[in-house]
């Protein structure tokens, strides 16, 4: 089932940061207190107690029992962050749908930003995911040009939401089939090994092949850059490209995507002779979209199909 099936945006309305935070800290300090009572310490700070009791245990943080409440078995660690509320909302069967739903309604601006302008049909059925994101400052509203900004730390929002959510269609599993069968799975198997081994044997499931389910993510593999003790998310796109030009061809989609993530995107290019891979001749570029369409440099690119090779020496 999709994620446009089971999505209830309604599920957020009337649920704020201040009242998830008041009630929480209230469960984990009042552990088993009549409801009663904890409605009127509640009270004494926040409002809304029914609807937010009715979010919290529906995420997963409080239970009731026997008009007790009490932090759930799993959540008795004192506070919540905005971060932890915002990952359990994603992994959950019913809220998290209903977070995708919103963020698909973004785009990609002109300036590489994830904006939703204000207004539009949908826009009512989302005010509650809406004004609980800009308590956790994941949402931004820029006066200026009359939008909703994501911020751009929570970027990974909205590709989670752009993934297809749904199974495959049989006639797609068909074709993903006899994609891998062809070079250029041949390529991204051999560049997701290259991955693995770059990382180091402790982190091989930080390596995922998206195009296995979803050939319109914009990018082929995710896997991490490690910089001392961060790991930053690495998003790739494979080319299988000539040796001698390395030519390959740039959908609007990989573009959006490249725009998007800046260094954290990455090409690939793998040249490929015959059936063979050379990945010893992998040319990998970081931040295309600077380094190619805006800067140039060894690179000439025919605008009207975004064709791509190595200029001649």
């Amino acid at each position: 089932m999709t994620d446009s099936l089971v999505a209830d945006p309604g599920l957020f309305d009337r649920v704020r940061w201040n009242n998830i935070y008041t009630l929480y800290r209230l469960a984990c300090d009042l552990r088993n207190s009549p409801k009663s009572y904890v409605r009127r310490r509640f009270e004494e700070h926040a409002t809304e107690f029914e609807r937010t009791l009715e979010f919290m245990e529906g995420v997963g943080f409080v239970c009731q029992h026997d008009s007790r409440l009490g932090a759930a078995e799993n959540c008795r660690v004192k506070g919540i962050t905005p971060e932890q509320l915002l990952d359990q909302c994603r992994r959950h069967p019913s809220f998290g749908p209903a977070l995708r739903s919103y963020f698909r309604q973004f785009r990609v601006d002109a300036d590489g930003r994830v904006v939703r302008h204000h207004g539009g049909g949908s826009c009512t059925e989302f005010f509650g995911i809406r004004d609980l994101l800009m308590d956790l400052r994941v949402v931004l509203f820029d006066n200026s040009h009359c939008c909703y900004e994501l911020a751009p730390d929570q970027y990974e929002l909205f590709i989670e939401a752009h993934r297809s959510a749904g199974p495959s269609h049989p006639s797609r599993l068909t074709r993903r089939l006899e994609q891998r069968r062809s070079v250029g799975a041949d390529v991204e198997a051999a560049v997701i090994d290259y991955e693995r081994s770059r990382i180091a044997p402790e982190n091989p499931a930080r390596v995922r092949h998206v195009a296995a389910w979803d050939s319109a993510a914009g990018y082929d593999i995710e896997s991490i850059t490690v910089e001392q003790a961060r790991h930053l998310p690495r998003y790739i796109e494979v080319k299988a490209v000539s040796a001698v030009t390395y030519r390959f061809y740039w959908s609007r989609t990989e573009i959006a995507m490249a725009k998007l993530l800046k260094k954290l995107y990455y090409l690939y290019l793998v040249p490929v002779a015959g059936n063979r891979v050379q990945l010893d001749q992998l040319r990998i570029v970081e931040n295309p979209l600077e380094r190619i369409l805006t800067d140039g440099g060894d690179w000439a690119v025919e605008p009207e199909v975004l064709c791509c090779q190595l200029s001649p020496c």
